[in-house]
């Protein structure tokens, strides 16, 4: 037998549906992701903005220093931060909103 199946539809199903949210919104909407977030007493909040029920991708952000992985979703959520200022890496096509 000359080729041979390496994943099986069952096997992938469930592997392909937990990324649905995110193929739904760069796929199926013309919003780009709206990471809106406010820094306040060495505190980060943030949320996802501009997104489709469900949207659950997470972001890696930089205060310049070191990276930090996000897991933001439509109700605000909050971790401590040192620095001032934070950017997103450029591998994510999303957009920043400070409030």
């Amino acid at each position: 037998m000359k080729y041979k199946i390496l994943f099986t539809a069952p096997y992938m199903i469930p592997f392909v549906d937990r990324f649905k949210p995110v193929f739904d919104q760069y796929l199926r909407t013309i919003n780009i992701p709206l990471l809106s977030y406010e820094i306040k007493n060495q505190k980060l909040v943030y949320k996802w903005d501009n997104v489709i029920d469900g949207f659950n991708m997470p972001v890696r952000i930089s205060d310049g220093k070191e990276s930090i992985w996000l897991k933001p979703g439509k109700t605000e959520k909050s971790i401590s931060f040192k620095s001032d200022s934070l950017s997103v890496d450029p591998a994510f096509y999303v957009n920043l909103k400070p409030e």
